[in-house]
């Protein structure tokens, strides 16, 4: 069972000492109800299968699957490399309105399988009080804003992340939840080393379209692979026939045929 301050959890992006590449899942390529266990990087806590996360076409924030997250599911996917600067964290959440118990989402600084692990970001969405909030930054840091939790739809969860004057902002549906140290504890490692999806509950919780961007990244490598080829012209518009909010390349918050332009545009040039 995860510590987590209750916690943890996992993400392997790229070579280590390589921070420059960007990571991203959107679970599409997977097997509809495969386990996760070992595949594109994902493990369970201290390496346990049973708790890796299962992939599902029940819901989806782009087309066709996500990772669904319950009975103590207990996603990882390690993190290697990120050790230095500016750090853009994206994951969409679907939490159902039937949800039993508090449901997490936690990025660590720290994590090897039976330790050590050092958390960063806990992210709490408690239905019985209805509210979103930062477990890390409540018990150790400034304290967290009380946001409302939002049930039955996707909902933009993201970190922006400092690795040079160890801070994060965390934000819920585009609001402020929490603003702080990254190394909360001050004991551990400024570094972007984990991701968890903990599910302590029978009801289903979804994750998908998750991704860490270098902040001031080259959009053009849409794929996240530090390369910039015809792959990326695929999965941009992929994203962008979906209709997907990635694919917003010019910022205006419409996905639109002037998307299509900017990202060639970009990707002509090659970043």
């Amino acid at each position: 069972m995860s510590c987590k301050i209750l916690a943890g959890a996992a993400v392997l992006l790229v070579a280590a000492g390589s921070a420059s590449a960007q990571w991203s899942e959107n679970f599409d390529s997977y097997s509809d109800g495969s386990s996760l266990y070992g595949v594109g990087g994902w493990s369970g806590w201290d390496g346990d299968s049973a708790v890796a996360g299962t992939v599902s076409s029940e819901q989806a924030h782009s087309v066709a699957h996500s990772i669904a997250c319950s009975n103590n599911t207990d996603a990882i996917h390690p993190l290697a490399g990120y050790t230095s600067g500016q750090w853009t964290f994206t994951a969409y959440q679907y939490v159902p309105s039937t949800l039993d118990s508090v449901t997490y989402m936690l990025l660590q600084n720290v994590y090897a399988d039976f330790g050590p692990y050092d958390w960063a970001v806990q992210l709490a969405v408690d239905p019985l009080n209805g509210d979103v909030h930062d477990d890390m930054q409540d018990f150790y840091g400034s304290g967290s804003n009380y946001l409302t939790a939002i049930f039955d739809e996707w909902v933009e969860i993201r970190c922006e992340i400092d690795l040079d004057n160890n801070y994060v902002e965390t934000y819920y549906g585009g609001d402020l939840v929490s603003s702080g140290e990254w190394d909360t504890l001050l004991d551990g490692a400024v570094e972007i080393a984990n991701l968890d999806l903990y599910a302590p509950h029978t009801e289903t919780v979804y994750y998908d379209d998750i991704s860490l961007v270098k902040a001031g990244g080259c959009f053009a490598d849409f794929n996240g692979d530090g390369l910039v080829d015809t792959r990326d012209v695929i999965a941009f518009l992929n994203a962008w026939s979906a209709n997907d909010a990635s694919s917003d390349c010019d910022g205006n918050g419409l996905v639109d045929t002037r998307d299509v332009i900017c990202f060639l545009n970009g990707w002509t040039a090659g970043c």
